[in-house]
């Protein structure tokens, strides 16, 4: 079946001293979708589609450092500087109590947001965050294992990146394909230099902390699912929580599989919300 086309339309908002560039389309019950990490708000191409298709409005804004959002001086690249842009972005558009989204990084800040702030959130639908059966929750403050990979995509020809793409992700529609490559020459490499961290706390406390509905959808380990098969037996046992794992998807579960995607996380919400 062919995915909807994308409605999304790019803008600047101002939180205090940061500017955000957000995409953002229809109207209606809002949903925040936080895109993983060397993506951007442009990503989220087909599932803003089903999103809007159903009367919701949404907002994805690029992370600081990616797409147009800028990396200001003195800033870290850490999952408490990314909450904090979220709950000032969420607090300036007056986003109410939104659905949150999130995609691998994008995920660990909807899951800290939940967490920490269930005024905010109505519901949250967290797409193969990086959790693995031995927590890693310290502070990575040197080497990123993905900055050699961001340097060699980044300098690519954008036709021979996107063959790439469409080798190594051949369910990919064309407009995801090309978000896909767009947002890859657009991360600012600096952040490699700044104080880094991924989590910065137990993922299974916030978990646990996450008061409102909550469903994690992940892709196969095999095929490059974050969500490593000990923290998978952990989510199984997890009261509150619902867990699912779709066949054939890998990391980027909502591309490599958008109908079987679409109908668990839109299942999900219209029980949860609705």
């Amino acid at each position: 079946m062919t995915a909807p086309a994308s409605p999304l339309a790019p803008r600047f908002v101002d939180i205090g001293d940061r500017r955000v560039h957000l995409w953002e389309a229809g109207s209606g019950a809002p949903a925040l979708l936080l895109h993983g990490f060397s993506d951007d708000g442009s990503c989220w191409t087909s599932t803003a589609a089903r999103f809007t298709n159903l009367g919701r409005r949404v907002v994805a804004p690029d992370a600081r450092g990616h797409g147009r959002t800028p990396l200001l001086a003195g800033d870290e690249f850490t999952a408490a500087g990314r909450l904090a842009d979220v709950e000032r972005l969420a607090k300036v558009l007056e986003l109410g109590n939104v659905v949150v989204v999130g995609h691998s990084m994008g995920a660990v800040t909807a899951m800290h947001l939940a967490a920490d702030r269930p005024d905010l959130v109505r519901a949250t639908v967290l797409i193969d965050p990086p959790l693995t059966g031995r927590e890693l929750d310290g502070e990575r403050n040197g080497a990123n294992p993905f900055e050699e990979w961001v340097r060699e995509v980044a300098a690519m020809e954008p036709a021979e990146l996107a063959d790439l793409c469409r080798l190594e992700n051949p369910n990919w529609t064309h407009d995801e394909v090309m978000a896909w490559v767009s947002s890859k020459r657009a991360v600012d490499v600096a952040l490699f230099d700044r104080r880094q961290s991924w989590h910065g706390r137990s993922w299974r406390s916030a978990i646990e902390s996450i008061e409102g509905p909550t469903i994690i959808i992940a892709g196969e380990p095999e095929l490059g699912s974050a969500v490593d098969s000990g923290a998978g037996r952990w989510l199984d046992r997890c009261q509150g929580v619902e867990f699912a794992r779709i066949p054939g998807a890998g990391h980027s579960v909502h591309r490599d599989q958008r109908e079987r995607f679409a109908e668990l996380a839109l299942g999900f919400l219209a029980r949860s919300t609705d």
